[in-house]
């Protein structure tokens, strides 16, 4: 006889993760050589949906979120998800191309508007091979500029 508790994916004793990643649509400036989105780079999630999605996963017991999607940032209702998350008492963080933080007072903003993290997802090891990549000339001096952005 099979014990089904025992099938249970959580462990006795375990704690719930309560970190989840947040899509907000696939909309992004970039068009990077791996991304799973390429024909969908314009969609733009309405922020109702994102709205519904963000109260579903406070339901569920979610306290921190990963914005995700493209490019979550590049999304024109950024600070009104971020209000909305904080609403909610959320942690906020955000897994990135950089882009957008590259420009100083749109990440100081950002931070004022409860954005705790910023995941920058940077890809090969020099300009000419990341900017090949995402097919953007000068997304790596953008990168570079992003990060030392957030270390202030």
């Amino acid at each position: 006889m099979i014990n089904l508790n025992k099938l249970s994916p959580l462990l006795d004793n375990e704690p719930i993760c309560t970190r989840a990643k947040l899509d907000t649509g696939t909309l992004c400036n970039y068009k990077c050589t791996f991304c799973y989105y390429k024909d969908k780079l314009d969609i733009c999630d309405s922020f109702e949906v994102i709205k519904e999605r963000i109260d579903y996963l406070v339901k569920c017991g979610i306290k921190e979120l990963d914005l995700s999607g493209g490019e979550s940032s590049y999304h024109p209702d950024w600070f009104k998800i971020l209000n909305y998350c904080t609403l909610n008492n959320l942690y906020i963080s955000t897994i990135s191309n950089g882009s957008m933080f590259s420009d100083y007072e749109f990440l100081k903003k950002s931070k004022e508007h409860s954005l705790k993290e910023i995941m920058f997802s940077l890809h090969g090891s020099n300009s000419e091979v990341y900017n090949k990549i995402v097919q953007y000339n000068g997304a790596f001096d953008y990168m570079i500029k992003a990060i030392k952005n957030a270390k202030n």
